[in-house]
């Protein structure tokens, strides 16, 4: 019974969502300080901020907002998470991979905007 349960619980876990999981810590710096970080239109914080965002199949906007300086936007590229290839002789594995977003893991965990702000005439 035990080794049934073993089977069952390999089956059913994906080798990128244990090994990896299912979230990562993504660094938001910006010269200067304080700028409003926006992932997917979503606002996340101030600079400099860490924070673990969920991983996903596709890309995400990254918007960083700070008052008289133009927005500077980004792209959170995922690739291909190498972890679930050890899934391939387990095709439920890759389900749970996909849902819970381990498929795909971000290119960089790192993102800096330096701003270009309008200066204002008197």
């Amino acid at each position: 019974m035990k080794f049934l349960v073993f089977i069952l619980l390999f089956v059913l876990s994906g080798c990128a969502t244990v090994f990896t999981g299912v979230s990562d810590e993504i660094t938001f710096t910006s010269k200067p300080d304080n700028a409003e970080v926006y992932v997917d239109h979503e606002k996340l914080g101030i600079t400099p901020l860490i924070i673990d965002i969920d991983r996903e199949l596709h890309d995400s906007d990254i918007t960083f907002k700070l008052d008289k300086c133009d927005d500077a936007n980004y792209k959170l590229v995922r690739i291909f998470n190498k972890w679930s290839l050890a899934n391939i002789t387990v095709w439920p594995a890759w389900v749970v991979d996909a849902l819970t977003g381990a498929l795909m893991k971000p290119k960089f965990t790192t993102y800096h905007s330096d701003f270009e702000c309008i200066e204002e005439t008197q």
